[in-house]
């Protein structure tokens, strides 16, 4: 259950809160309706570093394929997140589990507006303008922490202790991490 989700002025997605547990609605593809914070990049730089549109909250634990929940990524990046944090929630809340866990993904971002390209752009402009769109996000982080629920109140909470998984393990999870995008060079 999404609690809480933000989105920039140009359409990528700034923050997804949720509490996690085994009862939730699967995720979607990915939109293909795309805003400027997708598009500013060009074709060409999204092919040559494998941009991809990327989930905050991932597909697999619910997230949906729209801007408010996507940004653009690259797909090391996105490899990166499912390392670190979103394939170990999967791990922990499979069908019947009773693992509950507040996750929260934040994407910052600058607040770049880039000049519209003219109809006869060439080469080197494309390029320039897509190097300023990519130095975009500035930082992706994110935090889990165990959670529960309370069927009388209807009310989630969020705990303290280890975060485990499903049998009981200590969960690997850079539990309040996330990183800085490498300096972009042309």
């Amino acid at each position: 259950m999404v609690t809480n989700q933000t989105s920039h002025p140009l359409g990528g997605g700034e923050k997804a809160d949720v509490f996690l547990s085994a009862n939730r609605d699967p995720g979607t593809e990915p939109t293909r309706t795309d805003p400027p914070i997708w598009t500013d990049l060009g074709d060409e730089l999204r092919k040559k570093k494998f941009y991809v549109r990327g989930h905050l909250l991932s597909m697999r634990l619910g997230g949906l394929g729209q801007w408010t929940n996507m940004m653009p990524i690259t797909h090391t990046v996105n490899q990166r997140m499912e390392r670190q944090v979103e394939g170990p929630l999967k791990k922990a809340t499979p069908g019947g589990s009773n693992r509950y866990f507040h996750y929260v993904v934040e994407a910052k971002y600058a607040d770049n507006v880039l000049p519209p390209l003219p109809d006869n752009a060439n080469v080197a402009e494309k390029i320039a303008r897509a190097l300023g769109a990519e130095k975009r996000l500035l930082k992706l982080s994110w935090k889990v922490t165990p959670a529960e629920y309370d069927d009388n109140t209807k009310t989630w909470k969020e705990t303290t202790g280890d975060l485990l998984d499903v049998d009981g393990s200590k969960l690997t999870i850079t539990a309040d991490g996330g990183f800085e995008p490498p300096t972009i060079t042309a």
